[in-house]
C-alpha cells in the first residue's frame, strides 16, 4: 500500500512539474486549461455530491468562480439559463450597434460579462436559425454606383460600412409571406388579430439612409397595422429588400419585381395559416419624395404635384375650391397616365386612398418654411443681427432644442443648422 502511494506521489510532482507557470501560456492554452479545469470540477461535483446529498434532494451546480493570477473566471453549468443570459446580451449588442471588438475590450474588463466568442456562436445560432423560417434571397441589381456624399450619417458604423461595401450590385430580399406566417401566430395569442375576422392591415414602407460618407442604403419594409401598441417601435418593422444605392425609379423597379408580384398574389388571393386564410389590405407610407417614386409621380414643385387630386400650381391658394382624392390606381395604369405622373406605379395592387404620406416629414417641412419666413422677415427689417441670433439661440437653448448659427466663410451669410 504504502508503494502505491509512493507512486502516485511521484506521479503527481512529475505532472506538477511538466505544467508551466500561467504566465508563460498563451491566451488559448490558458482558456483551455480553464475549460478543461471547470469540466473536471463539473464531473468531480456529479460523482462526490451523493455523498453529501440525499438523490432526491437533487443538488445542481449552478455556477463557480475562481482567480488565476488576477485572471477572473465565472463558469456557468446551468446551460438553459446561460442560453437565454447569452441571448439577451445579443439582444442589447444588437439593438444598440455595439461593435465586436468594442464588446471585446468591455468584456476584458468585466469577467461578468459573456465572452465574445460566446456571443458570436449565438449571433451564428440564431441567423441559421431565423434563415430556416425566413430565408434572405441575394438579387442582383444593375445601375448602382457610390458617391460620396456630405450629409449627415445616419449609420456611422465602420463594420457595417465595410460590409454594405461588399454588396455593392446586389440585394437582399424577404418574401412578405414569410414574414406574415412567422408573426401571425404571436399575433393572434395576443389577441392582436382575430381568427374570427380574419383580416391583416399591413403598411409597405420605404426610405433611403446615409452609410458613413460612401454609400446610401435604401430600405423597404412592412408593419402590421393592427399591432397599435407596436407600430412605433423600429423592431416590430421587418425589412423586406435591403440594398445599397439610391432611392431611383428604374433600380426599385428591378429590385422590387419579386416583392411586387408577391404582393399581388396575397392581395389577390390572401394567405392560408393554420387552416385560416386571411385577407390582406395593404396600406403605403413614405417620405414624399419615396412615396412619389413608388407612384411614378413628377417632383413636389412640378406643376400637377398632388398625386392624388388634379390641382395644379395656379390653384395654390384657391380657399373656395374643395379638394377630394380624383383619381384612382386604374387611371394611373393606363398607357396615358394623368398630368403628373409619368411612369407606371410600381405597387398598383395598393389603391391610391391607401396612400399616406408621413405626417412628420411634413410637419418638418412646414416648419422650415414658417423657419425661412421668419428669417426673411428680419432680414427685411434690417434686425437680423448678432444680437437677434444670441435671443433665438437663448430660446432654442431653454427649450433644449440643437440650433446654431454658423458664417459661410466665402459669402459672409448667415446660415442655421438645423
Amino acid at each position: 500500500m504504502d508503494v502505491e502511494q509512493e507512486r502516485e506521489r511521484k506521479k503527481k510532482e512529475k505532472r506538477l512539474r511538466s505544467l508551466k507557470p500561467f504566465s508563460m501560456l498563451s491566451e488559448s492554452i490558458k482558456t483551455k486549461n480553464s475549460r478543461a479545469f471547470s469540466l473536471h470540477l463539473g464531473k468531480t461535483f456529479e460523482n462526490e455530491s451523493f455523498k453529501f446529498y440525499n438523490p432526491n434532494d437533487q443538488p445542481i451546480l449552478q455556477e463557480i468562480r475562481f482567480n488565476v493570477q488576477d485572471k477572473n473566471y465565472l463558469v456557468n453549468y446551468c446551460k438553459e439559463k446561460v442560453g437565454q443570459y447569452i441571448n439577451a446580451f445579443v439582444k442589447v449588442i444588437d439593438q444598440n450597434l455595439i461593435s465586436r471588438d468594442a464588446y471585446r475590450e468591455l468584456s476584458a474588463l468585466e469577467p461578468d460579462l459573456p465572452r465574445e466568442h460566446n456571443i458570436s456562436d449565438a449571433k451564428k445560432r440564431i441567423n441559421e436559425e431565423m434563415n430556416e423560417k425566413i430565408p434572405i434571397f441575394i438579387l442582383d441589381i444593375k445601375n448602382v454606383s457610390i458617391t460620396a456624399t456630405n450629409k449627415v450619417s445616419h449609420i456611422d458604423d465602420e463594420e457595417v460600412e465595410k460590409e454594405m461595401l461588399k454588396y455593392i450590385g446586389k440585394a437582399g430580399y424577404r418574401k412578405i409571406t414569410d414574414i406574415l406566417l412567422f408573426i401571425i401566430p404571436g399575433l393572434v395569442e395576443q389577441n392582436v388579430l382575430n381568427i374570427n375576422n380574419p383580416v391583416i392591415h399591413i403598411r409597405i414602407s420605404g426610405d433611403g439612409r446615409n452609410v458613413g460618407r460612401k454609400i446610401k442604403q435604401v430600405m423597404v419594409t412592412c408593419t402590421i397595422l393592427d399591432d397599435i401598441l407596436n407600430i412605433n417601435k423600429a423592431e416590430f418593422h421587418y425589412t423586406i429588400i435591403l440594398y445599397p444605392g439610391n432611392e431611383n425609379y428604374e433600380i426599385l423597379q428591378n429590385v422590387m419585381e419579386p416583392m411586387i408580384n408577391e404582393l399581388h398574389n396575397l392581395v389577390t388571393n390572401g394567405l392560408d395559416s393554420s387552416r385560416t386564410r386571411w385577407t390582406i389590405i395593404p396600406y403605403f407610407s413614405s417620405d414624399w419624395k419615396f412615396l412619389s417614386i413608388i407612384l411614378g409621380f413628377n417632383a413636389a414643385n412640378a406643376n400637377y404635384f398632388c398625386p392624388w387630386c388634379l390641382c395644379s400650381k395656379k390653384e395654390i391658394g384657391n380657399k373656395d375650391k374643395i379638394y377630394v382624392i380624383e383619381k384612382t390606381m386604374e387611371q394611373l395604369q393606363t398607357t396615358k397616365p394623368l398630368p403628373g405622373h409619368s411612369k407606371a406605379p410600381l405597387l398598383y395592387m395598393i389603391p391610391l386612398e391607401h396612400y399616406v404620406p408621413d405626417l412628420l416629414y411634413i410637419m418638418l417641412r412646414i416648419w422650415d418654411c414658417m423657419w425661412s419666413l421668419v428669417i426673411q422677415e428680419l432680414k427685411s427689417e434690417n434686425r437680423y443681427d448678432d444680437n437677434i441670433r444670441a435671443i433665438i439661440h437663448s430660446e432654442m437653448q431653454r427649450i433644449s432644442f440643437k440650433f446654431h448659427f454658423w458664417q459661410d466663410h466665402d459669402t459672409q451669410n448667415w446660415n442655421n443648422t438645423p
